[in-house]
C-alpha cells in the first residue's frame, strides 16, 4: 500500500481518514478539495486542477482523498489501494454543516501552494 485513494460521499470523513492513514504509514497526504477549490469556494479551472493533481500523484507514495471525475484518470490509474467509505445518508447529512463551515476558512489558500513545483 503505497498509493491509496480514500473515496466516499461529501462529509463521509475522507480527509480525516486519509490524514490518519498517511500519518500512520508515513506517506504524503494529498487533499483533492484543497486543489479543486479556490478562494471563496470557487472551483479552479479544470486544466489547472488537472496539472496540480498530476504533479501531486507523480510521487511514488501518497494517500489521496476524493474522487473528482475530471482527474479520475490521473488518480485511479496510479492507486494500488482504494478505501471506500459507505455510510448511511442520515449520518452524512448530519455532518454536512459543521464540516463545511470549518473547512471554508482553511481550503481557500491551498491552491496557491499546490501549484508550486
Amino acid at each position: 500500500m503505497k498509493r491509496i485513494n480514500v473515496v466516499g460521499t461529501s462529509c463521509s470523513g475522507k480527509t480525516t481518514l486519509a490524514r490518519a492513514i498517511a500519518a500512520r504509514l508515513e506517506l504524503e497526504h494529498i487533499e483533492l478539495d484543497a486543489l479543486f477549490w479556490g478562494p471563496d469556494w470557487t472551483p479552479v479551472p479544470e486544466p489547472i486542477f488537472r496539472e496540480c493533481v498530476d504533479n501531486a500523484v507523480s510521487a511514488d507514495e501518497w494517500v489521496i482523498d476524493g474522487g473528482y471525475s475530471p482527474v479520475r484518470d490521473l488518480t485511479w490509474s496510479r492507486v494500488d489501494t482504494v478505501v471506500w467509505l459507505d455510510y448511511p445518508m442520515p449520518l452524512v447529512i448530519g455532518r454536512w454543516r459543521p464540516v463545511h463551515s470549518e473547512r471554508a476558512s482553511t481550503t481557500s489558500g491551498a491552491i496557491a501552494s499546490a501549484q508550486k513545483p
